[in-house]
C-alpha cells in the first residue's frame, strides 16, 4: 500500500513539473496569459493559514448475502469526532496541510483520527494526495446521545472498528485566463471578478474498514456464523468531470462552490470471519466531491469558512453495496507574507 502511495506521488510529480517546464511563460510575458483585472496573484507569497476544522466519516453496508432474511442486515455507523486545530502552507505549488484534534474530558470517549494532505498546483492541472484513518465509529440505529451539560456526547462506540483511506486526483482546468483555483481552493490567489471553470480529471482511492467481531450485527434463527463480515474495502479508479465558480461581492469578499461527479471502476473484496472473499472483476460505481466556501481576500489577509464532502457509493458482490462520506466544516485565518520572505525554490 505504501509502495503504491509512493510510486503514485512520483508521478503527480512528473506531470506537475512537465507542467511548468512546457507550459510555464518568462514573467514579461504572464500578463498576456493571465488577466490581471480577474485574478491578483501572490504565487510567490508564502501563505500561513490557522485551521479549526470539525470533520465526520460516515459508511452504510448491505450485506450482500442475507437480504432476505428479517432484519434487514444494513448497518450505518458515523464518527464522534472532536475538533481540530491545524496549520496549512501554501507557497507556489506546494500545499501542506496538519490538523490535530482536540482531546479535552468531555469528548475522551470520542473517535480517533489522524490525517494528512499535501497538494501540487499549476496554471492549469492541481493534484491533491490525502491519507486519512479512524478508529472508534456509533451505531446510528442504536444511538441514545444524551443532551446534558457536560457529558460525553458518545454511545455505542465502537472502538475495534477501524477504517484507513488513501485518495489522490488530478484535475484540468479549461479556464485559467479568468478563473483561479488557486484563489478558490488555498487563497493563494485573489479572485478580482466572479469567474468559473469546467474542470475534469481522474482519481484514485484505495480504502477499506474493519473490525474485530462482525460489522452488521444481525438476529434470525439459523445464523451462520460463517457470513460475519469482519472487513470490506475496495480500490478504484474514477474519471471525473463538473464545474467550479467564485462569485465576487464588493472586490474582497468571495463566494464559491465546484462541484465533480465521477463514474469509477472498482474490484473490492468482503472478508468473512472464517474465509475471505475477494472479487477481482471490475464493477461501477459513484463518487462525488462537492465544495463551498465564504469569506474574504486582500493582499495580506484571508479568512472565511469551507464545506467539503466526498461520497462514495462501491458495489459488493450479489447487489450488496457500502457508501461511505467525508464531510468536513473548517474555518480559517491566513496571513501573506511580504515577499522578502522566501524559499529555495
Amino acid at each position: 500500500m505504501k509502495l503504491k502511495i509512493f510510486f503514485i506521488l512520483i508521478l503527480l510529480n512528473l506531470i506537475f513539473f512537465s507542467e511548468y517546464i512546457f507550459a510555464q511563460k518568462p514573467d514579461s510575458l504572464k500578463n498576456k496569459t493571465n488577466d490581471t483585472t480577474h485574478v491578483d496573484s501572490f504565487y510567490s507569497n508564502i501563505c500561513l493559514t490557522g485551521l479549526l476544522v470539525g470533520r465526520t466519516f460516515d459508511f452504510t453496508i448491505s450485506h450482500p448475502y442475507l437480504k432476505n432474511v428479517s432484519n434487514t442486515p444494513t448497518v450505518n455507523y458515523t464518527t464522534v469526532l472532536p475538533a481540530n486545530v491545524g496549520l496549512a502552507f501554501d507557497y507556489k505549488w506546494l500545499s501542506l496541510e496538519y490538523t490535530v484534534g482536540l482531546q479535552t474530558g468531555i469528548n475522551q470517549e470520542a473517535s480517533w483520527q489522524r490525517s494528512f494532505r499535501t497538494g501540487l498546483t499549476g496554471k492549469r492541472i492541481w493534484a491533491k494526495v490525502f491519507w486519512q484513518e479512524y478508529r472508534g465509529f456509533k451505531n446510528l440505529a442504536l444511538d441514545t446521545i444524551t443532551t446534558l451539560p457536560n457529558t460525553p456526547q458518545v454511545s455505542n462506540l465502537r472502538n475495534d472498528i477501524y477504517a484507513q483511506m488513501a485518495y489522490v486526483s488530478v484535475m484540468y482546468a479549461f479556464n485559467k485566463k479568468t478563473y483561479s483555483h488557486l484563489a478558490s481552493m488555498f487563497q493563494v490567489d485573489r479572485q478580482r471578478k466572479s469567474a468559473g471553470t469546467w474542470a475534469a480529471g481522474i482519481s484514485y482511492v484505495r480504502n477499506y474498514i474493519q473490525a474485530d467481531s462482525a460489522l452488521i450485527q444481525y438476529n434470525y434463527e439459523k445464523k451462520d456464523a460463517n457470513l460475519d463480515i469482519k472487513r470490506v474495502g475496495s480500490g478504484f479508479v474514477s474519471l471525473q468531470g463538473g464545474y467550479a465558480h467564485t462569485f465576487v461581492i464588493r472586490a474582497k469578499w468571495f463566494f464559491h462552490f465546484s462541484l465533480f461527479p465521477a463514474i469509477s471502476m472498482q474490484n473490492n473484496h468482503i472478508r468473512f470471519v472464517n474465509e475471505r472473499f475477494q472479487r477481482f472483476t471490475f464493477v461501477y460505481g459513484f463518487n462525488n466531491e462537492f465544495q463551498s466556501s465564504f469569506g474574504f481576500n486582500n493582499d495580506k489577509f484571508f479568512a472565511g469558512i469551507k464545506i467539503k464532502s466526498l461520497m462514495f457509493i462501491d458495489n459488493l458482490d450479489n447487489d450488496g453495496f457500502y457508501s461511505y462520506n467525508l464531510t468536513q466544516f473548517r474555518f480559517f485565518v491566513g496571513l501573506r507574507l511580504h515577499k522578502k520572505y522566501k524559499l529555495f525554490f
